[in-house]
């Protein structure tokens, strides 16, 4: 009998090397959350995070343990411990440089199983999520905050100066920044709408960028139908920028990601 160490699986060791780079990730923005508005202040709005992202990493994680049980090889220790390496930086943006890295070495892996494809899959959505996609904004805000501006003029029908839109009420205005943009929304709704397709369907498939589309036009509703609220007073835009209204759009972009991810994956799911 053999009193030798299991050795680590793959699965094990992506799923820790997830936890580790993501903790550290969002360690920060947990923090400046609870100290601004106390614990039970940031729970609706999933601690200054989202609770997308956090079910997000809970179904990758799950999808990893799941996947089957190969020893963890050299190259997948050397991708885990660069990743971690990364994460151990507490910024955000570099952690979110060692998910990518562990995420992507997994995703492209031939060796990998459709469970350790996904988990991968979304450990890169969600870098993309906290880093990449304020990136790509910071280089082509200022369109997108102007569109979302202009459309939002001409639904309530009042003056726009770019990104600037005049109160209906008042004589004030309003500025659409990049976190407030249908862009933005988006990348969280499409993390989400990820996690949960490959939860069911590990291995992607061909139909599945429609319902990714008609996420990303339902999210771009949604946003723009806030900012129109917002745009109406000084005192709709305190109450859709405060804790009940961050509150209100969180949950309709969970349930919209849900709601198309059950509809994409309904034979999976209700099979």
């Amino acid at each position: 009998m053999s009193l030798r160490p299991a050795a680590v699986t793959r699965g094990r060791l992506v799923a820790a090397a997830m936890l580790i780079v993501m903790a550290n990730a969002l360690g920060e923005l947990v923090k400046a959350a609870v100290a601004g508005q106390g614990f039970f202040g940031a729970l609706p709005t999933g601690l200054g995070v989202s609770w997308a992202v956090w079910l997000s990493l809970g179904l990758g994680v799950r999808l990893a343990l799941t996947a089957e049980p190969a020893p963890a090889r050299a190259l997948d220790w050397m991708a885990a411990a660069a990743g971690i390496a990364l994460a151990a930086v507490p910024v955000t943006g570099v952690a979110s440089l060692g998910a990518t890295l562990i995420g992507g070495w997994f995703l492209v892996d031939p060796r990998a199983d459709d469970r350790l494809k996904a988990a991968g899959a979304i450990l890169v959505a969600l870098a993309v999520n906290l880093m990449w996609s304020k990136l790509l904004l910071m280089l082509f805000a200022r369109p997108i905050e102007n569109l979302d501006a202009g459309v939002v003029g001409l639904v309530r029908g009042v003056a726009v100066h770019g990104n600037v839109i005049d109160f209906v009420h008042g004589d004030e205005r309003v500025a659409v920044l990049s976190g407030c943009t249908s862009v933005a929304n988006a990348s969280l709704a499409l993390l989400l709408w990820l996690a949960v397709t490959r939860s069911v369907r590990p291995k992607p498939v061909a139909s599945e960028f429609g319902y990714a589309a008609a996420l990303f036009v339902t999210i771009v509703v949604i946003n723009l139908v806030r900012l129109s609220l917002v745009a109406d007073s000084r005192a709709a835009w305190a109450y859709w920028h405060g804790p009940v209204g961050d509150s209100v759009v969180d949950a309709l972009i969970t349930a919209a990601a849900m709601a198309w991810a059950v509809v994409g994956a309904r034979r999976e799911i209700f099979r």
